[in-house]
């Protein structure tokens, strides 16, 4: 704990160490109580990390109540399977069960903690100042609004058909059309946010079925990962790392 004022309720007080992404989004890739942490930077070592990334952003209260539950409800659903049905059709996944609410926020919580971050890995999230009060208003007031604002859609990544949950990538910026977008992958599920409900309307219209809906359903689509550019960028780069890394150690 340090002294400071809260990035959520804006009171000065004591500040936690808190997760930008939460821990349990890690569990899948600890060895050993451990989990590593790959560089597409030749020139930077593997790390081995105890815990998620964390810094000093939010109070004890924001952190483990208003923020907590939520994260606290999410992994009852992404890692206990609870409350929750699914149905696989085509290359569709259909979950059933969702507090809307609750998942909402959470995935606005994420947006926002990745902007309001120093962390160097989270230095491509720049929502400006009236999107990250936008999105604290919304978490401070229990406010998820409708689905196509601060729209977000989920898609498995798959290899040869099987799916894996042991990976987490930095989080990359896009434009589609005039919008601004984020693209990343936690625990194998990759996601991508935006800032404006345009973007839905205008450029991503035959996306709209895979925004969560207000009754608790959400599609996600699978894709093979060499059919996602973002996908195949970032497994090259960490490819042609690690052989240099070889390389330098020969």
């Amino acid at each position: 704990m340090i002294p400071g004022t809260c990035r959520l309720c804006l009171q000065d007080t004591q500040l936690c160490n808190s997760h930008v992404l939460p821990e349990f989004a890690y569990k899948p890739m600890y060895d050993k109580k451990r989990f590593m942490m790959m560089k597409t930077d030749p020139h930077k070592a593997v790390q081995f990390k105890q815990k998620g990334l964390r810094e000093h952003l939010l109070c004890q209260e924001c952190d483990n109540v208003r923020l907590g539950r939520l994260e606290k409800y999410m992994k009852e659903i992404f890692m206990d399977g609870r409350d929750i049905k699914s149905h696989r059709c085509g290359g569709e996944i259909w979950i059933e069960g969702f507090e809307y609410a609750k998942c909402k926020l959470y995935h606005l919580s994420l947006l926002w903690r990745m902007s309001i971050s120093d962390l160097p890995i989270f230095s491509q999230v720049s929502l400006g100042s009236q999107h990250e009060e936008q999105l604290r208003r919304r978490l401070m007031d229990d406010d998820p609004g409708e689905p196509e604002d601060y729209p977000f859609f989920a898609v498995l990544p798959t290899i040869e058909n099987q799916w894996y949950e042991d990976y987490i990538t930095q989080p990359a910026p896009l434009r589609i059309g005039p919008h601004r977008a984020y693209i990343l992958v936690i625990t194998g599920i990759l996601y991508l946010f935006g800032t404006n409900r345009e973007l839905v309307r205008s450029h991503l219209k035959g996306w709209k079925d895979g925004l969560l809906k207000k009754d608790g359903r959400w599609k996600i689509l699978t894709m093979e990962a060499k059919d996602i550019p973002y996908l195949n960028t970032f497994f090259a780069q960490q490819a042609q790392a690690e052989r240099r890394r070889k390389a330098q150690r020969q």
